[in-house]
């Protein structure tokens, strides 16, 4: 499955993704994994939870970000859900947006793992998938 929370700057995204994580650690058996842009929410995050920082990876395309997500899989057959924030929508959206979630659709199910994905884009821009979901967050 994967959750996209959408919504523009300041809407409370990346948030509502590290007060999920810090929630669900507690009731999940498996592991989880935040995957953000920095390392700034190092000491928000519970120390359960694993931070990996995508710049010091280098991931800056679709095909860095599925290889990051797989090998961690790959390497970890424990990881429940992995979070990502501080992704550029155009990152998976380059090529064929639409692909690109079918392939990470596949990724999650073979692995049983869920990617919670921030974004900062309208839902109408999202294309109608089976197991995908959206969470539209608004700018109070």
């Amino acid at each position: 499955m994967i959750q996209f929370v959408l919504g523009p700057s300041g809407s409370g995204k990346t948030t509502r993704m590290i007060e999920q994580a810090n929630e669900e650690y507690k009731s999940h058996n498996g592991h989880l994994v935040f995957v953000d842009n920095d390392d700034s929410q190092m000491f928000q995050l519970d120390h359960a939870v694993r931070l990996i920082n995508m710049k010091q990876y280098h991931i800056h395309s679709m095909e860095r970000l599925y290889g990051l997500l797989a090998g961690m899989l790959a390497r970890d057959f424990d990881i429940e859900r992995v979070f990502i924030d501080g992704l550029m929508a155009e990152t998976l959206q380059e090529g064929n947006f639409e692909k690109n979630i079918k392939e990470l659709l596949v990724l999650s199910s073979e692995n049983s793992a869920d990617f919670i994905i921030g974004l900062n884009l309208d839902a109408d821009k999202v294309p109608k998938l089976e197991g995908v979901e959206v969470v539209e967050l608004a700018v109070d």
